[in-house]
């Protein structure tokens, strides 16, 4: 059956990007010291009149996609531009990689969009109930989040679990093509595998001003989110206008959360969902033990929000900024806006492209690899995972600055510059393999025998 052509196309993101809309929108009429006419959201498939004479100015909003979305500039109208992104993250990106030049792009302060609240006294060695509101998807890293809640609750932590949100197939499209994608009987058969004190509640998806008015106990709200386009995080501001506490990954637009009650998780605590399940359920140990031994802190609101709009820009600027992208990316550009992104990444420089994004959503490189045969496919058994709890004992801080990465990515492009930042290398290999593999990294990245080490 052929789809209307009166219903409009959804982006997965769409219920957010809606509700940012209307709130960015509030943000111009509100201030008019900025004279903004007229609004562009490339985000947005809906008809937007773009109607405007060369010597007007065009403020343009980017959301998430702010990396590819860029490229379409193009097709635009020849006029002035403000370009305004919702994150800082995303702003760094833009003027030191895209167009290397500083104060381009302005970035809209959270608590212009959403007011922040006070939290009321929370007593958290009483029952209170963790809730997700959003998208149930591997990009979000819902698995994850599941296990890390089960250990909580087996550390004594009296928390119950709620998510609001529908199953989605959509993947870490940045880590390229995936054969198997998330279902809803996957994400259930997964959650029936661990091992709760009370099981969580999943909850269909509600409109986005309804899943918080619910009764809740002591309600916090949590996200492990580390999806490329995680720019804001809209229901996290949601929480926080209800005076919520909120726990969440310090990735992306979550690094601007800066006032209200909140906890942050370090990027290398929030593994993605793609790692395999054994891997998953155990290293959320680490990340469940975290967040208990660490207290929701309170900060308050900043009195006045202060922005700098953001230069204008000519058509020939962003004309010239394309085309010194497109010196290095050459006709691998063209798969940037292909329907799913990981035709992109799964070129190798899409994959160089992407990682420059994603060091600004990330943070400092980590301090330690950690390299296996292969985290996507390889089941670890407890011999093997009893070992990798051995170094972490040895070495508990290691955890707070790590990343895993599969042996048939080490050598590609877009790794180099982490192994050669990382303080230690470790091979969490079979044996035989490991000194093989050592010796392989110290000629090619010249790395010393201190820097690496082999787990047996």
């Amino acid at each position: 059956m052929k789809i209307s052509r009166d219903e409009p196309y959804k982006d997965p993101c769409s219920t957010s990007i809606e509700l940012l809309v209307e709130k960015v929108e509030n943000f111009f009429i509100s201030t008019p010291q900025l004279a903004s006419k007229k609004r562009f959201y490339p985000d947005l498939y809906t008809h937007q009149d773009l109607t405007l004479l060369e010597d007007d100015i065009l403020d343009v909003v980017l959301f998430g996609s702010a990396f590819r979305k860029i490229f379409e500039s193009g097709n635009w109208p020849k006029c002035r531009y403000r370009i305004w992104v919702l994150c800082s993250s995303f702003k760094k990106f833009l003027e030191n990689d895209f167009f290397k030049n500083e104060g381009a792009v302005g970035v809209i302060p959270r608590e212009l969009l959403f007011k922040v609240a006070a939290t009321d006294n929370y007593d958290f060695s009483k029952p209170f109930d963790l809730i997700y509101g959003g998208r149930l998807s591997s990009q979000k890293n819902i698995k994850y989040l599941l296990s890390t809640v089960a250990h909580l609750q087996d550390l004594g932590v009296p928390c119950d679990l709620h998510l609001f949100g529908d199953v989605d197939n959509n993947s870490h499209e940045d880590l390229g093509r995936r054969l198997h994608q998330l279902s809803h009987d996957d994400l259930l058969k997964y959650s029936d595998e661990l091992s709760w004190i009370r099981s969580p509640q999943f909850h269909a998806k509600e409109s986005s001003d309804s899943w918080y008015k619910h009764s809740f106990k002591q309600p916090t709200f949590i996200t492990l989110s580390t999806f490329i386009c995680e720019d804001f995080g809209a229901s996290v501001a949601q929480a926080q206008e209800q005076g919520w506490p909120v726990v969440l990954s310090d990735f992306g637009g979550h690094k601007d959360v800066e006032s209200g009650t909140f906890l942050k998780v370090p990027y290398s605590l929030c593994l993605n969902d793609h790692y395999c399940d054994d891997l998953l359920k155990y290293f959320s140990k680490y990340t469940a033990n975290f967040i208990k031994e660490r207290s929701l802190s309170s900060h308050e609101s900043s009195s006045s929000c202060e922005f700098i709009a953001p230069k204008e820009l000519s058509y020939e600027d962003l004309d010239l900024a394309r085309r010194e992208s497109l010196n290095f990316l050459g006709s691998s550009l063209s798969l940037i806006n292909h329907e799913y992104l990981s035709d992109f990444a799964d070129n190798s420089r899409g994959a160089v492209y992407l990682k420059s994004v994603k060091k600004y959503l990330e943070g400092p490189h980590p301090k330690n690899l950690i390299i296996g045969f292969d985290f996507d496919h390889d089941s670890y058994s407890s011999k093997e995972l009893s070992l990798l709890e051995g170094h972490i004992s040895s070495n508990p801080e290691c955890i707070r600055s790590c990343r895993f990465i599969s042996s048939k990515n080490i050598f590609k492009k877009e790794w180099a510059k982490e192994l050669l930042e990382a303080e230690r290398v470790v091979l969490w290999l079979p044996s035989g393999q490991a000194e093989k593999f050592a010796a392989a990294l110290k000629e090619k990245f010249h790395l010393n025998g201190d820097q690496i080490i082999i787990l047996e």
